[in-house]
């Protein structure tokens, strides 16, 4: 089984530890109103509860609905405990009766947004679950339940600033600093947010959500006996919580045993079986098993990616696609099921349709490169070959990939082990010599570590497995351009232009050749062609620009750069270079405008928040900078460039303190950093200290 499908289907296991079951549950018709019955069986619920039996609660408490469908207290109560076993759907429909009953809004309100995100309800969060003047236990529980539904959005920012703003509003909230757990893992970052889940620990060492995330960073991080003392305790704190037996694999079947006899067919149950089976490649008896459960997982999400996950690992792609179609129309943000659902439908020989899957996720995660490379198939195989070619490139520079050999050899690439890197990548094609990928990223790797009779060798190798395709000439004439022989190359990228005229790659490399034999104008004829059919084309844009700033036009580079941003919502490149241009021209205002474009578009991109901080700075903004560049130090802590930024801003708004600080910093980071030391001393030696001024 592919290694993307292991790792598909073990996030659709620790989906279940965050995601429940929407699954509805009927009570038989109600009787005559009894409200003195309905009473006793109240208390009986209560007296289970005491017990730990929360089945027979809700039992209890169905009964006690049928004696007197008016008790508000028996509807919030089992609302409340459809919660406990994870049915959001029918605690969603408890807790609507109870509130119009009179039960007080208050009493309400959370309970209703945990059931909305049991179900995935993440946009009925954010309209319905919102901050008002309340108790500050009630707002920060309301901006976890939204901070929560942001981070199943993936929005990761937004989730930040709401988990944040309830620790403020209550500091010893332990779900806020759960949810920025959450974040920081999200972000890759498991030493933060295990450090957060420590706080929330210290807070409420009996949180159970707390223990299975401390588990779980336990256990990525190899320490499998402290992770198994944090799965056990949320066991013991919880024990009709299945979530926490997902976390020890070697005995979940017993486990699911267990809870299985307790309550035959819980729906939630089956699913967590099915997830077992699946990690075990038993893909029918998986089936087998969701199928038991019937309509109740039949809208239950994480169950649907299961299903489509392990369809797409049998070859049954039409099914996969049937599948994660549905999920992804559901949760259109979720990386991986777009993934998958561009890899079923690209094996369908769907490339068309697979581009548009793709295309959004690109737009979100534009340095995937998995989806890199899944993005250059599908295109490749849609003959959009020059647009395939710029994607196989960027996969090619980031450091991991697709298939096993493949991935290994990116990685080791980017770490500088460039000979296990070719070994792993002929590995890949001897394990299926029709592999077209494995063999591009192969040219491209030769191409970059300067081997260009290699780089030629496995260009024809390409040449004789796609037919018609311009790529592997464009491949082979950079490789002559490399060795220096500017003839063939030059015919080597014209043939590619014979088998499509269109082929802006090779266009691209022939009008650089222009400009390095001091031909401006013909390659200037060769940019201006490739705008004129590709209006969005950065690259030729970039080209124009580059050849006003050549002939000092700034307004003509200006022009083209205008263009670009034009054309191309999402480019950010024409964005900074105009930033830099406005400023240069003393036009800060305009910087300014666009600056805030760029960190729209990229708010965690370290360039877009440098360029925001200068223009505040251009316009006399230093306060504003000062903030900015904090946030740049964050994105970059080992910048020796950013904290000489911040440290600008500090002094240009007096605080020369703080620009002290930010100056030794800079320095700690690099000693050998001219312009912090010379900034520092400047300060030392304005500051009457000029001793410290001449040891700098």
């Amino acid at each position: 089984m592919p290694k993307p499908v292991r790792s598909l289907i073990r996030v659709a296991a620790f989906a279940a530890a965050l995601v429940l079951t929407d699954f509805a549950w009927t009570a038989p018709a109600a009787a005559a109103t009894d409200s003195s019955k309905s009473a006793e069986y109240l208390e009986d619920a209560r007296d289970h509860l005491k017990k730990g039996d929360v089945r027979a609660a809700i039992v209890q408490l169905k009964n006690a609905l049928q004696s007197d469908p008016d008790n508000v207290k028996a509807r919030l109560l089992l609302g409340q405990l459809y919660l406990r076993v994870g049915d959001g759907a029918s605690s969603e429909k408890e807790l609507r009766t109870a509130r119009k009953l009179g039960a007080p809004a208050d009493d309400v309100l959370i309970d209703l947004g945990r059931a909305y995100l049991l179900q995935n309800k993440n946009q009925e969060v954010l309209d319905e679950i919102v901050n008002a003047d309340r108790a500050p236990e009630i707002e920060s529980a309301v901006l976890v339940l939204r901070g929560n539904a942001y981070m199943r959005l993936n929005e990761i920012d937004e989730a930040e600033r709401a988990f944040t703003a309830a620790t403020e509003i209550k500091p010893d909230d332990a779900l806020a600093k759960l949810g920025i757990a959450n974040v920081w893992r999200s972000r890759g970052k498991l030493k933060e947010a295990e450090q957060a889940v420590d706080e929330a620990l210290a807070l409420s060492p009996e949180t159970t959500q707390a223990l299975l995330m401390k588990g779980e960073l336990r256990r990525l991080s190899r320490d499998s006996e402290a992770a198994l003392v944090s799965f056990e305790k949320a066991i013991e704190l919880q024990p009709e919580d299945v979530r926490a037996r997902l976390g020890r694999d070697d005995d979940a079947k017993a486990e699911l045993e267990r809870v299985d006899e307790k309550v035959p067919d819980f729906p939630m149950t089956l699913y967590l079986r099915a997830v077992l089976q699946a990690k075990q490649r038993d893909f029918a008896g998986a089936q087998v098993t969701l199928q038991q459960a019937g309509k109740a997982l039949a809208n239950h999400l994480p169950s649907i990616f299961l299903l489509g996950s392990m369809h797409y690992a049998q070859g049954q792609f039409e099914q996969a696609v049937t599948h994660l179609q549905k999920f992804v129309d559901a949760v259109p943000r979720h990386l991986a099921a777009r993934k998958l659902l561009g890899a079923s439908l690209i094996r369908k020989n769907e490339p068309d349709v697979a581009v548009k899957v793709l295309r959004p996720a690109v737009e979100g995660a534009p340095n995937d490169p998995q989806l890199l490379g899944l993005m250059g198939n599908a295109l490749m195989r849609n003959r959009q070959f020059a647009e395939a070619t710029s994607y196989f490139e960027r996969a090619a520079a980031s450091p991991e990939s697709i298939p096993v050999q493949t991935q290994l050899a990116l990685s080791q690439l980017a770490t500088g082990e460039a000979g296990n890197a070719v070994a792993n990548l002929e590995a890949a094609l001897d394990a299926d010599p029709e592999a077209t990928r494995p063999g591009i990223l192969l040219a491209l790797t030769y191409l970059r570590s300067g081997e260009f009779d290699k780089a030629i060798e496995a260009a024809n190798q390409l040449e004789s497995r796609l037919a018609d395709n311009p790529l592997p000439y464009n491949l082979k004439g950079a490789a002559y351009l490399g060795k220096g022989d500017q003839e063939t190359a030059r015919k080597t990228f014209e043939q590619a232009l014979s088998i499509q005229s269109d082929y802006f790659p090779a266009e691209m490399n022939l009008a650089q050749m222009d400009i390095r034999a001091g031909q401006i104008e013909k390659a200037r004829e060769r940019f201006l062609g490739i705008v004129e059919r590709s209006p969005d084309h950065i690259g030729a844009v970039m080209a124009l620009t580059d050849l006003e700033r050549r002939d000092r036009d700034s307004d003509g580079a200006i022009e083209w750069l205008e263009k670009a941003r034009s054309a191309n919502a999402q480019a950010a490149l024409p964005r900074l270079r105009l930033i830099d241009a406005y400023i240069a021209t003393r036009k800060p205002e305009k910087a300014l405008v666009i600056a805030h474009e760029v960190e729209q578009l990229a708010p965690r991109n370290p360039q877009a928040l440098d360029a925001l901080g200068r223009a505040r700075m251009a316009n006399g903004e230093p306060d504003q900078a000062v903030g900015t560049y904090r946030r740049l130090v964050d994105l970059a802590p080992n910048s020796a460039q950013a904290y000489l930024r911040l440290a600008q801003a500090q002094a240009a708004s007096k605080d020369e303190d703080g620009a002290r600080i930010s100056l030794r910093r800079a320095i700690d980071i690099n000693p050998e950093f001219v312009p912090a030391i010379s900034a520092l001393t400047e300060i030392e030696a304005r500051n009457g200290r000029p001793e410290e001024a001449l040891v700098l």
